[in-house]
């Protein structure tokens, strides 16, 4: 009798775990698909004070992807984004202006936030875009 106990017990139990970690794991599944559909963009912003006021210093990063969006569309020059974009060449100077190049190219803003990277304090802007 106490063998028939002890098997009703157990025997549900192996089956309950065994379908959680196989919803778990398809979980996961959908998770990693869905990032795969996203570009995303990190761009840091640090302020150096000169005689003449505040200068923005702005980077960006796309990762090491040859293939991102804007791979060969826009890059760090000593602070200042040289952007070349169907024939046209131009910079991006302050914040402003580079928020509204990325809004224009349908680019979101996840988060922001404060880091510290080599004893220097950024802005830290998080991007993410639905692929094409």
């Amino acid at each position: 009798m106490k063998k028939i106990i002890v098997a009703l017990l157990v025997i549900p139990t192996v089956f309950f775990s065994g379908t959680v970690s196989a919803q778990s794991n398809s979980t996961t599944v959908e998770t990693t698909e869905s990032v795969a559909k996203k570009s995303y963009l990190v761009v840091r912003v640090n302020y150096v004070q000169k005689k003449s006021g505040t200068l923005s210093r702005i980077q960006v990063d796309l990762g090491s992807s040859k293939t991102h969006p804007l791979h060969n569309v826009i890059w760090n020059m000593d602070g200042v984004l040289r952007v070349s974009e169907n024939g046209k060449n131009f910079n991006i100077e302050n914040e402003v202006d580079l928020l509204e190049f990325l809004a224009a190219r349908n680019w979101k803003m996840v988060s922001v936030k404060e880091v510290n990277i080599m004893n220097t304090d950024y802005i830290q802007y998080l991007f993410e875009r639905e692929a094409l």
